[in-house]
């Protein structure tokens, strides 16, 4: 019962909200047809569905790649240890400070 009314609720929240961004577009639309030429209005809104398209691939390429690197970064082998490293590792009380953090 309060998971529907929830439901409701926030159907109703999203629907104002959605009708008030419909009415707010529609004003400025009129605005932009009543002050300039169709061809202008066009133009303009052309040149900036462009821009939001280039900024959105970009951010989209940027995380993309940030999240590629640190994936190779995460499944690259384990450097493998020497002898000596693997006699000073069974030594319980040596603490070395060459060792990779386990956390970043």
């Amino acid at each position: 019962l309060v998971t529907v009314i929830s439901f409701i609720v926030y159907d109703m929240h999203v629907e104002r909200r959605q009708r008030k961004l419909l009415e707010n577009a529609e004003r400025s639309n009129m605005v932009v047809a009543s002050l300039f030429p169709a061809k202008v209005r066009d133009r303009l809104f052309h040149e900036r569905h462009n821009r939001d398209e280039e900024r959105m691939s970009v951010r989209h390429l940027a995380r993309g790649a940030s999240e590629i690197s640190r994936l190779r970064k995460f499944m690259a082998p384990a450097p493998r240890q020497t002898q000596s490293q693997t006699a000073d590792s069974d030594n319980s009380t040596s603490i070395s400070n060459s060792a990779p953090a386990i956390a970043d």
